[in-house]
């Protein structure tokens, strides 16, 4: 049995059908997704419904997301500052998935089945022996079944240290600008922005290969290396995008000013440990 690890998907069905085909997934593989499946990409329904489907073969081991989180927020608190937090950063797209031709999506649409992966079935961390999975990252002074959930769903690879454990701790959440993944060698980030014009990564965790798609379906191959940002075949460079939003953290009750070139939230968002 191979164990495969896919990276943020942010509601691109294609590039995670198309990773998924290139690196001869099986079903039984054991499949690590390390959450944020849904906003920001045009069929968050799908690759709910995908995710889930996998998931009846029992070799699927999902994270919980930030933007789950945010999803699951405005779900149960019927609070409205939960609600605008989780529209700013993506909500609407991934409402948008669950409408029809005649009707626009809302969050009444989204299914029983739906709700009950993400409460029930998505971890906020898991461990082998080796490593640790998580979707942004961990408080290095606490052990890893310590963890707060403010941690493991909001910390930013930019912080990351080596773990006293001395597991391997790999995570999304961050966008590597470049597209390909980062290897510190005690830590590798695999969010390579297929949200803002990047790729979806899929890492074969032993042979240490990857296999990326992009939003249209376009596919690459590449190998980590230890060090920094590893640089696969084929490699293409991804455009910035000069854009800005509004990150409302409902911990502090501040309004944050995104201007990070990719439009994805600063380090602002997070409190330093």
């Amino acid at each position: 049995m191979r164990t495969f690890v896919i990276g943020d998907i942010h509601g691109h069905l294609t590039a995670l059908q198309q990773v998924s085909k290139a690196a001869n997934l099986r079903y039984d593989d054991l499949l690590i997704t390390l959450g944020d499946y849904v906003d920001r990409g045009p069929d968050s329904k799908g690759v709910l419904d995908w995710i889930v489907q996998r998931s009846t073969s029992g070799k699927v081991i999902p994270l919980l997301g930030n933007h789950e989180q945010m999803m699951l927020a405005a779900h149960s608190d019927h609070d409205p500052d939960a609600s605008e937090l989780w529209m700013l950063n993506g909500g609407r797209m991934t409402l948008s998935s669950y409408g029809t031709n005649r009707k626009r999506g809302s969050i009444e649409d989204v299914p029983k089945q739906h709700w009950e992966f993400l409460e029930r079935k998505c971890r906020l961390i898991y461990q082998t022996e080796q490593h640790f999975f998580v979707h942004g990252g961990i408080d290095p002074e606490r052990g890893l079944e310590e963890q707060t959930e403010l941690s493991l769903l909001w910390t930013r690879f930019d912080d990351a240290v080596p773990h006293p454990s001395g597991k391997i701790m790999i995570c999304g959440h961050t966008p590597q600008a470049s597209g390909k993944p980062r290897d510190l060698g005690y830590a590798i980030c695999l969010d390579t922005c297929v949200f803002g014009g990047g790729w979806l990564t899929c890492l074969d965790l032993e042979s240490k290969c990857y296999w990326q798609s992009d939003s249209r379906g376009e596919v690459r191959r590449g190998r980590l290396r230890t060090g920094s940002t590893s640089h696969g075949t084929g490699v293409k460079k991804v455009q910035r995008r000069d854009t800005r939003s509004d990150v409302w953290r409902r911990s502090t009750g501040q309004l944050f000013l995104d201007t990070s070139p990719l439009g994805f939230p600063t380090a602002a968002e997070t409190p330093r440990y």
